[in-house]
């Protein structure tokens, strides 16, 4: 029955957790509000309130705003018309009309092994057949598994991606992946669904395009969550006219509109701020943020482990590599009050067999870093024992 696959998430537990006090948290992907352009929102929103009383009432989305999301996504090498792009509360209900729109009950359906519990929670609404695909530690999504399994297995719905700083592996996908991708895309008739919440927040020199810019099979849902600030609520699709009409009926029987208010207000504070010059303090911030964590990891933690150092967004995959000792979170948890999220959050289905945590550096403080981590340290080195003193590998 449907309501028996309407599950709360594992990662709810742990968000609730870090709301203590006396919990340092490395649980929740927040951003830093300290860096997101809060004043500015607050002037926009004021103006509305004194000048436009008329943003209160339903309306139709602002096609201002849509304009210059089509100029955002032009400056990626994706090129759209306004009717290929639909606005929606959030990046999550992007993914839910999405879902609707192509999935049906009991299919099947590929999914990486490791996901977005986001995405997760609205797939296990429709009693699916998982084809879970592994990752390959260094690149992230294994093409040639992906490919066998694309011959054995058609038609298949779509493939959820997070190409930039994947959540929860912290993996950027790189261009020669990318490109591999949209050839598998156009030569299976494969629907390429990315959510790309963290792709302004960059911190390499280079440059990564979105899946749409090399192949019309790829179906971009953005967000204004972690740049601008969270309760906006604003995301958007890109994809092909006809399937924008179709997102947008399902969209009507969801919500009917959007907050224009909210719009009104983004669109007034890009009006004044580029993107690109909102984002750059906040990559400045995270990037140092992360820093700091990858020193502390190497410091303080001695377990034999781990990681790659992201090249976008919010996120450490910290992979331990004994099998010799097991990870009791909880334990963990109770005797050090460092909150983390646990890699049975985001497996899909039976165990993976790894050990690995996911955290986030984005939210807390520089000293709580240090500290939470020196802390999650010593309680996992005593839990295993002096056995397994050994160094973080990064790569």
């Amino acid at each position: 029955m449907m309501n028996e696959r309407i599950q709360p998430l594992e990662i709810q537990k742990y968000v609730k957790l870090s709301q203590r006090n006396d919990v340092i948290s490395f649980a929740a992907g927040l951003p830093d509000l300290s860096v997101m352009p809060l004043e500015q929102l607050k002037e926009a929103y004021v103006q509305l309130l004194h000048e436009n009383s008329g943003s209160f009432q339903y309306q139709a989305p602002i096609e201002a705003l849509k304009q210059k999301i089509q100029k955002m996504m032009a400056s990626q090498s994706v090129f759209c018309n306004l009717d290929e792009i639909l606005i929606t509360n959030g990046a999550q209900q992007a993914i839910y009309l999405t879902a609707n729109l192509f999935l049906k009950p009991k299919a099947s359906l590929m999914i990486e092994e490791f996901v977005y519990p986001g995405f997760l929670q609205i797939a296990n609404m429709f009693d699916l057949n998982y084809l879970p695909i592994p990752s390959l530690f260094n690149q992230g999504l294994d093409l040639n598994y992906l490919e066998s399994l694309l011959k054995t297995n058609k038609p298949l719905p779509f493939l959820y991606v997070v190409c930039n700083g994947h959540n929860p592996l912290g993996i950027t996908l790189n261009t020669q992946i990318r490109k591999e991708l949209a050839v598998l895309a156009e030569k299976y008739n494969l629907i390429i669904v990315e959510d790309d919440p963290y792709g302004y927040l960059n911190f390499s020199d280079e440059q990564f395009l979105p899946m749409r810019a090399y192949t019309k099979n790829a179906i971009y849902i953005g967000s204004f969550s972690k740049t601008i600030a969270p309760a906006v609520r604003t995301g958007w699709i890109v994809a092909e006219k006809n399937i924008i009409q179709k997102l947008q009926q399902l969209k009507d029987m969801n919500d009917l509109y959007c907050s224009n208010t909210n719009h009104l207000a983004l669109n007034t504070v890009l009006d004044k701020y580029p993107m690109d010059e909102i984002t750059y303090p906040q990559k400045i911030h995270y990037k140092s943020k992360l820093e700091c964590m990858i020193n502390a990891l190497e410091e303080f933690i001695d377990i034999p482990c781990r990681y790659i150092k992201p090249k976008h967004g919010m996120f450490i995959w910290l992979e331990f590599l004994s099998n010799q000792f097991k990870l009791e979170h909880d334990r963990i948890f109770h005797k050090s009050n460092v909150l983390y999220i646990p890699e049975s959050a985001f497996a899909v289905g039976k165990s993976t067999g790894k050990q690995a945590i996911r955290l986030s550096f984005a939210y807390p403080t520089l000293d709580q870093i240090i500290l939470g981590i020196k802390k999650l340290g010593d309680t996992i080195q005593k839990s295993a024992g002096k056995n397994f003193m050994m160094p973080c590998e990064i790569i």
